[in-house]
């Protein structure tokens, strides 16, 4: 699996409206229950996993970027969303500027290698200036799919 099978273009958002890093997860939870990719137990289950996590320390991890993440009981596989937002979200991020670019992955709970190895490639894919500019600037959903379409690292 590569990023762009984890993050398939419907559960891309490019005007995230959230300014806080609490808005910002509920929306993104959204973003994965209007794809049907949650229901409603393992939403509020993912969102206190999630909240729990954030709470133990900020997944805004610098130059605009933020990875919230989190295990969740009765999650069958690995979900992954994406969002932007262009006037950026406190995330009360490491190096204390807003965060643009939101990637949220929930991983079965029990599965921490996986867990560590999506953290890991996403970060090390956002890292790059040349990814994180043409999410940046991408004008629609297609465009920023194939950004991540592009990734070949496997998770």
């Amino acid at each position: 699996m590569t990023l762009g099978d984890l993050i398939p273009s419907h559960r891309i958002k490019l005007e995230l409206a959230s300014q806080t890093r609490w808005q910002a997860i509920t929306e993104m939870l959204d973003i994965l229950a209007h794809t049907d990719a949650l229901g409603e137990t393992l939403l509020l289950r993912a969102h206190s996993a999630l909240e729990e996590r954030e709470r133990s320390m900020s997944t805004g991890i610098g130059d605009g970027i933020a990875i919230p993440h989190a295990t969740v009981e009765g999650l069958p596989d690995v979900l992954a969303a994406f969002g932007r937002s262009k006037q950026g979200i406190d995330f009360d991020a490491i190096d204390m500027r807003p965060v643009k670019l939101v990637v949220l992955f929930l991983v079965p709970q029990g599965q921490f290698s996986q867990r560590l190895d999506t953290l890991a490639v996403i970060a090390k894919y956002l890292n790059r200036p040349a990814h994180r500019s043409a999410l940046l600037h991408a004008t629609s959903v297609e465009e920023a799919y194939a950004v991540f379409a592009k990734a070949t690292d496997s998770l």
